[in-house]
C-alpha cells in the first residue's frame, strides 16, 4: 500500500479495515499462546494440537496480508508527527500496578 493513503476512497477504507481485523484476530491467536506451556506441563505428554497451534499463529504471522498490515502500520507511525509514545505510557500504567 502505498504511503499517500487516502481514507476517502472507499475500497482505501475497506482494506484498511480489514488489516485491522487481521492484526486485531493475529494478536488474540498470540495471547492464546500464553496457555500453551501450562498445557505442556500439565499434561504430561504433548498431543501435538499445541504445537500445531503454534506451527498455524507462525504461518499466520508470516501471511501477505498480515505482512502487509505490519508494513502499512510501519509507515502510519514513521508518518505520525505527534510523537505521542504509547509504549511508555503503557508501562507506566504497568508500574502503577505494581507499586
Amino acid at each position: 500500500m502505498s504511503p499517500d493513503f487516502s481514507p476517502s476512497e472507499p475500497h482505501a477504507v475497506q482494506t484498511l479495515q480489514a488489516q485491522i481485523d487481521g492484526l486485531g484476530a493475529l494478536c488474540s491467536q498470540v495471547q492464546s499462546l500464553r496457555q500453551i506451556p501450562a498445557l505442556l506441563l500439565h499434561a504430561g505428554k504433548p498431543d501435538g494440537s499445541e504445537f500445531d497451534r503454534l506451527k498455524e499463529i507462525g504461518d499466520s504471522v508470516f501471511s501477505s496480508p498480515i505482512q502487509d498490515a505490519l508494513h502499512r502500520a510501519k509507515q502510519s507511525l514513521k508518518a505520525d508527527t505527534t510523537e505521542i509514545n504509547l509504549i511508555s505510557r503503557r508501562l507506566n500504567r504497568k508500574q502503577r500496578q505494581v507499586i
